[in-house]
């Protein structure tokens, strides 16, 4: 009988990531209470924001971080903001600037560490595979598209990069920590894996990173290039343009690479390789991106990846899950959630209550949801709507959980003004506080 309920609660697809069939439960409605602003470029032609995360102190203090004054999904002028708030989320201060180089800042997180230390994460592209790999993308000219006035900006930054110091467009992923609640930081440090909300601390202080192998190797880790437009991908189609990553310097180094936990006991300056996950057999490793890891109130570690086939089914993803019960060494294989949306964060309430928040952007109803599972996340029974969105390009969500006990997430949207009735072209970085 129960297998018999459990299999009302799913729809059925063609897409095989999700195995054929997709959660489908009742949405909870009416539980987020207050919605708003993290950061909304206005009276700027770079009003991009997008990739945020969040934290919190021991004093109630919130971090959120985004890409910020940008121009556009993929453009080169993002820069790595962090904002705070002292009030529980309601206000939030002004950007602060951590790190603004020629390439993409900002798809990174931040974690609170204890003690007033702080981590910050983030990750982008070399230089030469932005300019061979994403120059359509970020010049608005893929598929034979027209270019706007702002693309020629883009493409301006971009045909700057044969002449730039190699030293400035090396790519690769970084941490840096700050020991004083993010008033001053430390130097970056290079790291072999990428994810957009960065490690977690375990139970004896190691910090645990969950990540996509990303541009590793410290070697070679900028090509020389020359400026003829025979370099750049040019398809005709979104299969073709991805097919044609994959076979790039992109594709090897960060596509078709591994989910591996790395570990560090002296507080991020140093890193070892812990355990790759284990795939299961019907996925590429080309079809797994952007993970996140939580420690359980047992000491588990319970791992979230972001799964999709883009060629195919385009912003159709889910989430596939994985355990370690020895410190990320060894992963159980992965397991698909059945969940529509993604990129996974990872929280357990104070409840118990495992919290899985992702956007949705296929679908009659985009936007930020939360999955809730109240067995460790052998099964997800609750789904709650965060705030519904308009557009494809969201998502992103994090959350933390305030001394009330509500939640606050935070993510990226397209800002509805209720005084004007128009809707931002450009996405803002948005918070919402809802409860279980």
């Amino acid at each position: 009988m129960a297998a018999e309920k459990s299999e009302m609660n799913y729809t059925v697809t063609d897409n095989p990531v999700f195995q054929y069939k997709k959660l489908s439960l009742d949405t909870v409605k009416g539980n987020t209470f207050r919605t708003g602003t993290v950061f909304r470029g206005k009276d700027t032609l770079f009003r991009y924001s997008a990739w945020p995360s969040v934290c919190a102190d021991e004093n109630g203090v919130l971090y959120a971080t985004s890409s910020a004054f940008g121009s556009a999904h993929i453009c080169p002028f993002g820069k790595y903001a962090m904002y705070v708030s002292r009030d529980g989320g309601d206000k939030w201060s002004l950007p602060m600037i951590l790190r603004d180089s020629y390439l993409p800042d900002g798809h990174g997180g931040i974690v609170y560490l204890g003690g007033g230390k702080l981590l910050a994460n983030w990750a982008y592209h070399p230089g030469d595979v932005l300019f061979r790999t994403y120059w359509g993308r970020i010049t608005g000219t893929i598929f034979g598209g027209s270019q706007g006035p702002f693309d020629h900006v883009r493409q301006s930054m971009l045909e700057m990069y044969p002449y730039l110091p190699p030293e400035r467009l090396v790519g690769g992923s970084y941490v840096m920590t700050s020991d004083d609640y993010g008033v001053t930081w430390g130097d970056p440090v290079r790291v072999p894996v990428a994810s957009p909300h960065g490690p977690c601390r375990l139970p004896d202080g190691t910090l645990l990173y969950l990540g996509k192998e990303y541009y590793a190797s410290p070697e070679g880790t900028f090509e020389a290039f020359s400026a003829g437009m025979k370099d750049h991908i040019t398809p005709a189609s979104y299969r073709e343009y991805i097919e044609q990553i994959g076979e790039t310097r992109a594709g090897k180094e960060c596509g078709k690479t591994p989910i591996v936990a790395y570990g560090s006991r002296d507080g991020g300056l140093t890193w070892e390789k812990r355990g790759i996950c284990g795939k299961p057999a019907h996925l590429n490793w080309y079809d797994t991106f952007e993970p996140h890891a939580a420690v359980l109130s047992d000491g588990t570690l319970f791992g979230a990846v972001r799964v999709e086939r883009s060629g195919d089914y385009s912003n159709d993803f889910t989430v596939y899950t994985s355990r370690s019960s020895d410190g990320g060494y060894t992963w159980s294989e992965w397991v698909c959630t059945h969940i529509s949306g993604s990129p996974p964060h990872i929280m357990q309430h104070s409840s118990g209550a495992l919290v899985c928040t992702v956007g949705r952007r296929n679908g009659p109803a985009p936007g930020e949801y939360a999955y809730v599972s109240h067995d460790s996340g052998q099964t997800w029974t609750e789904e709650y709507e965060i705030l519904r969105g308009d557009d494809e390009d969201l998502g992103y969500p994090a959350s933390v959980e305030l001394p009330d006990h509500t939640i606050l997430t935070v993510f990226y949207q397209h800002y509805f003004d209720p005084c004007t009735e128009k809707t931002d072209p450009y996405p803002s970085i948005m918070y919402a506080k809802w409860h279980l």
